[in-house]
């Protein structure tokens, strides 16, 4: 709960002849921060003699829930699956997409730059373990441990991936755990 309180040192000549309030006074906002419905109250307060406390009013306001960008990316990456083909260094829709290419295309939809290949995209991003990556989050496939990263796929959750994954499968849900040596990164949360 956020509450303010806005003193005023002169009269509000419109506020004083509607609400008869004479007098210097301040206001008071008081509203629930959140998703939901949440009312939101306005109130005047007589600052000099008297202890009147009238209400001015109250409006009840709906909050949009915040945008979950990692969720927003996870679905994005689904609908890529199965429509597009497989081509080494493209990154783009009319041509095709190789791995590093699709991640930096659905990350670009959602107003995220990234690196155009799958090791420098390890690099720029926040490495976390697995059971802190979430849907939208990059799986980084090593050579040796923590080598050079050879592939890369937007994770799905639990063992599940989305990726290019080459010229015969084109764009796939496919497991992640294939591959022994694996890092998951984030620049989302």
């Amino acid at each position: 709960m956020l509450r303010e309180i806005h003193p005023a040192n002169k009269v509000n000549a419109g506020v004083d002849k509607k609400y008869s309030l004479p007098g210097n006074h301040g206001f008071t906002r008081t509203w629930n921060l959140g998703c939901g419905a949440t009312k939101i109250c306005v109130s005047a307060r007589n600052l000099g003699a008297g202890s009147s406390n009238p209400a001015l009013g109250c409006l009840q306001v709906r909050f949009a829930k915040p945008v979950n960008l990692n969720a927003k990316l996870a679905a994005l990456a689904k609908t890529f699956v199965g429509k597009y083909r497989y081509v080494m260094g493209a990154r783009n829709p009319k041509v095709g997409f190789d791995c590093s290419g699709l991640t930096q295309y659905l990350y670009s939809r959602l107003g995220k730059k990234i690196a155009d290949t799958a090791d420098p995209q390890r690099h720029q991003f926040r490495a976390i373990t697995q059971p802190q990556a979430r849907p939208g989050d990059l799986i980084f496939f090593h050579q040796g441990r923590g080598g050079y990263v050879w592939h890369v796929g937007v994770y799905e959750g639990g063992n599940g991936m989305v990726a290019a994954a080459n010229e015969e499968q084109g764009i796939r849900s496919q497991r992640w755990n294939w591959w022994p040596n694996v890092s998951f990164g984030t620049v989302l949360h």
